[in-house]
């Protein structure tokens, strides 16, 4: 669960970052569900390969 929060937590605020510098809501989505994802799967990945 910590994980997942932690890649909520930054989606959420490069969305942020990103919607108030350009003012573009769609390209702030875009860029929060790909930092989250990105996040996830790295994280997932670290521990992926600990094992």
């Amino acid at each position: 669960m910590p994980t997942f929060l932690i890649a909520v937590l930054l989606g959420l605020i490069s969305g942020g970052g990103t919607y108030a510098y350009t003012g573009n809501a769609d390209l702030a989505a875009i860029v929060g569900l790909v930092v989250f994802a990105a996040v996830w799967l790295g994280i997932y990945a670290i521990f992926l390969l600990d094992e």
